[in-house]
């Protein structure tokens, strides 16, 4: 077993690098630089002057080590330190604003987040001394795992992510940017977005998992993921709040060729595979059991070596002496890359019903003639 110390440093290289924290900041932003180099072991090294000599020369040291050290890891709460021959700056990067995505989307954010710390009650504005940061790191998961459906410990009581924002949050942000006399019209016009959003359940991440669930359901994830970059980028181009925006479906036929088409936008990728020493009947019932007609089998290396077919198992189902080597197919194999018309003529000239996609003898996924059929 490992000693202590071997213990811990195996902890402290296992950590993610993507961190919210592990306690309230309470002295100096410098905690933040601390706790990086107190949790993670340095992966890159600087050459430098030493500090301490360059400020009693009148100079602003460049920090050059800690810097680096601050770039390889990611926490909610960044401290940057920047300077030119006169001047240095020290900032806080804090990462509350969520993607837009559109700018007007942004802009709601932002209203929203400055119209939250104006209008903080006074009663709140030191709750780190009345609640466990433990807590605000599980809000904080719960909202990235799940956002508008999460619930929340709020000051010791149970509120959804819904309730919380429009009972609690939106009346507080609307009191904060009017003490700061921002015009009635730009607070109602940007909460309003906000509060259309939570209203509706149509949040960004929403629409973005809606849409590509259905558009999952003729197309592969990575055609899918294509087709709904498309389309943000489209939409975004309007500046049309997301809460308004329609959920995407299958594209008509035509659109789809507007773009040359690949391989890898068609394959199908969740295979079911067996190893070489699976007996034909349990193959054959794998096969029965999720409905499929062609079984790739890979070695424990996971090399391909091949492809068994239904109809020919089902031949041989008879003879449980022969190895599955005896019927196994070697099928077309071709990479992810090639253009889907070239790989739609090479199945028609060897009369395939299916081919295999393959990098250096790995399999990568499988297109039949039944997912060329919209091609």
């Amino acid at each position: 077993s490992m000693d202590t110390r071997s213990t811990q440093n195996y902890m402290r290289k296992s950590r993610p690098r993507v961190f919210f924290g592990w306690k309230w900041l309470e002295k100096s932003p410098a905690e933040l630089w601390k706790m990086g180099l107190t949790h993670f072991p340095v992966l890159v090294k600087s050459d430098e002057p030493s500090s301490l000599s360059q400020m009693r020369n009148g100079e602003i040291p460049s920090l050059n080590s800690i810097r680096l050290h601050n770039g390889t890891t990611y926490t909610w709460n960044r401290m940057c330190f920047g300077k030119n021959e006169r001047h240095a700056h020290l900032r806080i990067e804090c990462r509350y604003l969520p993607a837009g995505p559109t700018v007007v989307d942004e802009m709601a954010n932002f209203a929203f987040w400055v119209g939250l710390m104006h209008g903080m009650p006074e009663s709140r504005k030191q709750f780190w001394k009345k609640e466990d940061f433990r807590v605000a790191k599980s809000n904080f998961i719960r909202a990235a795992r799940t956002g508008l459906e999460s619930v929340f410990n709020w000051f010791g009581k149970s509120y959804s992510a819904r309730r919380l924002i429009l009972d609690k949050l939106l009346p507080m942000a609307y009191e904060g940017l009017s003490k700061f006399q921002i015009d009635s019209a730009d607070i109602s016009k940007y909460l309003g977005i906000i509060e259309a959003r939570v209203s509706l359940n149509h949040t960004g991440a929403r629409w973005q998992v809606d849409s590509f669930r259905k558009l999952q359901d003729r197309y592969t994830p990575a055609k899918s993921v294509a087709i709904l970059t498309n389309e943000m980028w489209d939409r975004q181009q309007t500046n049309t709040p997301v809460h308004e925006w329609r959920i995407v479906g299958p594209v008509h036929k035509k659109e789809v060729h507007n773009h040359t088409i690949l391989a890898e936008d068609v394959m199908q990728t969740d295979l079911l595979t067996v190893a070489p020493n699976t007996s034909i009947k349990m193959a054959w019932r794998i096969m029965q059991w999720n409905d499929i007609h062609h079984l790739p089998v890979e070695d424990q290396q996971g090399q391909f070596k091949g492809c068994l077919v239904r109809s020919d198992i089902r031949n041989e189902l008879s003879q449980t002496d022969i190895p599955i080597s005896d019927i196994l197919v070697e099928p077309l194999m071709v990479p992810p890359t090639m253009e889907l018309r070239s790989v739609q003529k090479m199945m028609e000239k060897y009369n395939a019903s299916f081919c295999m996609i393959v990098i250096d003898g790995r399999l990568q996924g499988i297109v039949t003639t039944t997912d060329l059929k919209d091609f």
